[in-house]
C-alpha cells in the first residue's frame, strides 16, 4: 500500500490519479502591468479571441469594399458626364433635321399640289370650246394684272427680321429670330435662311452656320441647304450653335435669305455684344 502511495507521488505530483489525461488549456491570460508591483491580469477564451479577430478582419475588408464601390461610381460619374453632352448635342442636331426635313416635306407637298392645280387649269382650258378672238382681245386689264402679279412675285419678294434674341450658356448659344414677308400684297414667300455667327477678329476670324453648311468667304455654297421656309406673315427660326470654347465672342450675326431660285433677298449684319444683341 506505501508503495502505491509512492508510486501516485513520483508520477502525478500527489495529486493527479494514475491514468487521467490533464486537462487542455482552453483561455489565455493576459497581464498588464499599471506601475512597479502592480500587475493586472485577466483571462479570455480562445474562441473570444478567435471569433474577435475574425469580426475585426470581416470589418476591414467590407470597409475596402465600400471605399472601391464608392469610388468606381464616382469614376464612372464623371466618365459618364461627356458622352451624356454629347448625347444631348447630337440630340438637338436630330431635332434640327427632323425640323428642316418636315418643312422641306411641306414644301414638296405644297409645290407639288401648286403644279397639279396648274395641270388641272391648263387641262380644263383645253378641253373648253374656243372662245372668240374679241373676247380674248376685250380683256387686257386681267392679262395685265395677271403679269403684274407675276412681275411681283419675282422681284417683289421682300422679307424683313424681327425679335432677335439670343442666350448663351457656356459653349452653347441659342438664338431665335422672326422672319416677317414684307410683300404689299402678303403674297406667300417661300426660300432658304441661314443664320451665320461670326468672330471678326483679325488673328483668327471664325464663322458658324445654322443650318451647318460649307462656307466660302463666310457665304453659304448651296442656298438649298439653309433653313427651309414658307410664309404668308411671318416665321419663328431657332437655331443652335455649340461654339469651341466658352471664352468665344460672338461679334455679329449675319441673317441671309434666298428665295427658292437661289437669289439672295436678304442680307442683314445683327450687331451683337456678349451680353445681348441689338438688332
Amino acid at each position: 500500500m506505501d508503495n502505491k502511495k509512492i508510486e501516485e507521488w513520483n508520477s502525478g505530483s500527489g495529486i493527479r490519479m494514475k491514468g487521467k489525461k490533464p486537462p487542455e488549456r482552453s483561455h489565455f491570460t493576459i497581464m498588464i502591468s499599471r506601475g512597479p508591483g502592480k500587475v493586472r491580469s485577466f483571462r479570455i477564451s480562445s474562441k473570444s479571441l478567435i471569433g474577435s479577430i475574425l469580426f475585426f478582419g470581416l470589418l476591414v475588408l467590407s470597409s475596402f469594399l465600400c471605399l472601391y464601390l464608392y469610388m468606381d461610381t464616382l469614376l464612372t460619374g464623371v466618365v459618364q458626364e461627356v458622352p451624356v453632352e454629347e448625347l444631348q448635342g447630337r440630340s438637338l442636331n436630330t431635332t434640327d433635321k427632323m425640323h428642316n426635313t418636315g418643312e422641306r416635306l411641306e414644301q414638296a407637298e405644297e409645290s407639288d399640289r401648286s403644279k397639279r392645280d396648274a395641270f388641272t387649269k391648263d387641262k380644263n382650258r383645253k378641253e373648253q370650246p374656243g372662245k372668240p378672238a374679241e373676247e380674248e382681245a376685250g380683256n387686257p386689264p386681267a392679262a395685265g394684272k395677271g403679269s403684274q402679279l407675276s412681275k411681283s412675285g419675282i422681284t417683289e419678294e421682300k422679307v424683313g427680321i424681327e425679335k432677335f434674341t439670343i442666350s448663351r450658356d457656356g459653349e452653347k448659344l441659342s438664338v431665335q429670330f422672326r422672319v416677317t414677308n414684307e410683300n404689299l400684297s402678303h403674297q406667300q414667300i417661300g426660300g432658304y435662311v441661314f443664320a451665320i455667327a461670326m468672330d471678326k477678329r483679325k488673328d483668327r476670324p471664325g464663322f458658324w452656320s445654322y443650318p451647318k453648311t460649307p462656307l466660302h468667304n463666310g457665304v453659304p455654297v448651296q442656298h438649298r441647304q439653309g433653313q427651309p421656309f414658307r410664309i404668308k406673315n411671318y416665321k419663328n427660326i431657332r437655331c443652335t450653335y455649340f461654339l469651341d470654347s466658352p471664352d468665344t465672342t460672338i461679334r455679329s450675326f449675319n441673317i441671309l435669305v434666298y428665295n427658292e431660285m437661289g437669289r439672295c433677298i436678304l442680307n442683314k449684319e445683327v450687331n451683337t455684344d456678349p451680353s445681348g444683341a441689338d438688332e
